[in-house]
């Protein structure tokens, strides 16, 4: 995903002449390339990413489309403070993008890792969230926050495997995508966890559940078209890498109490509100909270045997 990011990026800013790309002292490997095609339009502000937030900022006013690049929790969690009364106040045109979401950076250690991120920026005004499943997402969204004014926030992993494909359906910003069609069941996700989960129904149809999977791409705006799904479904299952508290586990469960939808049965996964004080890659670090796919699948049979 962020290999692919940066190659959309470079094409396009040939187009795009008040493109701007600042990182804060990391991605000199993935980024050397477009520092020397584009010299002027590229600045590393050091280890400080609340100046690099400022400084997008003032250049969002004087009509630059910037780009802040960066990893783990450092272009959020760090800067939160800058994200929210420079960048968000001002509906500034910001892109932060995140290339290293959840677990990405697993064998750093815990200050690398991006796990509470979706729900800390879903909560600030004027911050519009996407978080591409797959590489047919990053081309799509690439492309739009390119040529779409706004603050956004672009989480990607930096690694995924992809073993599902999209279906044949236009991706659209605001609107859930549909990764797999099932009837007995339906799976809410986002992110490069999708994946697992669609390795879990995989699972789960040779034990005779079939089940729908959702990608919820863009976190906010949500789509309010789900509800239409939930009418579908009498059982709904939401898989996040992101703490189980405040992202796309609390959106889904807020949507069903407000659309009144009392005899869904609701199933969820995500980072458990605690701190892992272990150091492992992704696989590792997504057992430990039960998020790996034979885990999904075990648990969501379990729950359909019900």
């Amino acid at each position: 995903m962020r290999d692919l990011f940066i190659k959309i990026l470079e094409e396009k800013v040939k187009e795009n002449d008040n493109t701007v790309l600042i990182t804060a002292d990391l991605g000199f490997g993935v980024l050397n390339n477009f520092k020397k095609n584009f010299p002027k339009k590229f600045i590393n502000v050091g280890v400080c990413e609340q100046n690099m937030i400022g400084l997008a900022t003032g250049l969002s006013k004087k009509g630059f489309n910037v780009f802040c690049y960066s990893l783990g929790n450092f272009p959020t969690l760090r800067c939160l403070e800058q994200i929210r009364n420079d960048a968000a106040y001002h509906n500034a045109n910001i892109k932060i993008v995140n290339v290293g979401g959840g677990y990405s950076y697993g064998p750093l250690g815990f200050s690398h890792h991006a796990t509470e991120d979706l729900s800390v920026m879903r909560c600030i005004p004027n911050v519009k969230i996407l978080v591409p499943s797959c590489n047919e997402d990053v081309v799509v969204f690439t492309n739009y926050i390119l040529k779409n004014k706004g603050l956004f926030y672009f989480r990607l992993d930096k690694k995924r495997d992809q073993d599902f494909k999209i279906l044949k359906q236009k991706i659209i910003f605001g609107k859930i995508s549909v990764i797999k069609k099932g009837v007995d069941c339906a799976i809410f996700s986002l992110g490069g966890i999708v994946n697992e989960v669609y390795k879990a129904t995989k699972i789960l149809e040779k034990k005779g559940i079939n089940c729908s999977v959702y990608n919820c791409h863009t976190l906010k705006p949500f789509d309010a078209g789900i509800k239409k799904i939930f009418m579908k479904y009498k059982k709904i299952v939401v898989v996040e890498e992101n703490s189980i508290l405040g992202g796309l586990n609390s959106e889904i469960a807020e949507q069903i109490v407000k659309s009144n939808f009392s005899n869904i049965r609701y199933l969820n996964f995500g980072i458990k509100d605690r701190f892992l004080k272990v150091t492992g890659d992704r696989d590792y670090l997504l057992k430990k909270n039960d998020l790996n796919y034979i885990n999904i699948a075990k648990k969501i049979f379990e729950k359909m045997k019900k």
